[in-house]
């Protein structure tokens, strides 16, 4: 399938590693709307998609993943206007769009931050919190699509410091960081570091493309630690 070819050894090593550990956090019945392994964009809350016109390029995918309470009625150059299935917790009044986690579908409890941990040796919980809303909403798309592009999953260059998009959003120069959880930096390593496109286009684009669990034949694949994801 598109862009599990593309894979290089030590990318589906990880991604494989993944599947194993996560991939059956999203438990039957499939939703209708995720059936077949349509292609999927995650399109993140980032200021620096204002830099970027991707608005008619995300809707170009079978499903649009957005996350929170994140606009698109006058971002829609930007970001798009598609909306398919709405992550996390926090939704604006008035939403319509669908909401999808993999915690709500579970039949069995998964430890996310463990399998992050166990990715990066290094990395403790030192924070109140642990994954971000983007790291599980992202496990999620994994599970169903063929294919994932994301946007601004990981920060590009051009990322300043506005959190989001949206006005409503906080100055990260006044909240240099993420206060409550602790894997982020880990978290967008992951995410560069499993894109067909390479590191320079990720850095200059923001723009991420892996395969889906389904498109990859994990039979026979040592997925065994260290992983060895630079941050």
């Amino acid at each position: 399938m598109k862009g599990a070819d593309e894979l290089k050894p030590a990318q589906r090593k990880v991604l494989c590693y993944l599947k194993e550990k996560v991939g059956q956090s999203c438990k039957p019945p499939v939703p209708s709307m995720l059936e077949g392994a349509p292609s999927c964009a995650m399109v993140s809350n980032a200021a620096a998609l204002l830099m970027f016109n991707y608005g008619e390029e995300i809707d170009n995918h079978n499903i649009v993943f957005r996350i929170n309470e994140s606009p698109t009625a006058g971002f829609e150059k930007h970001v798009g206007s598609k909306c398919s299935f709405r992550m996390g917790w926090k939704f604006s009044a008035g939403n319509t769009c669908p909401h999808l986690t993999c915690t709500s579908m579970t039949t069995e409890k998964v430890d996310l931050d463990a399998v992050l941990m166990s990715m990066f040796p290094g990395a403790t919980k030192q924070k109140q919190g642990g994954v971000t809303t983007g790291f599980s909403s992202m496990v999620a798309a994994l599970s169903y699509c063929g294919t994932l592009d994301t946007y601004e999953m990981t920060p590009s260059s051009n990322a300043n410091s506005k959190w989001a998009y949206y006005p409503e959003s906080k100055d990260m120069t006044k909240d240099p960081g993420n206060t409550w959880h602790s894997f982020t930096h880990q978290e967008w390593a992951l995410w560069r570091f499993l894109s067909t496109t390479g590191r320079v286009q990720v850095l200059q684009t923001g723009l991420t493309k892996m395969p889906g669990f389904p498109a990859i034949d994990c039979q026979g694949q040592d997925i065994n630690p260290p992983f060895d994801i630079p941050i």
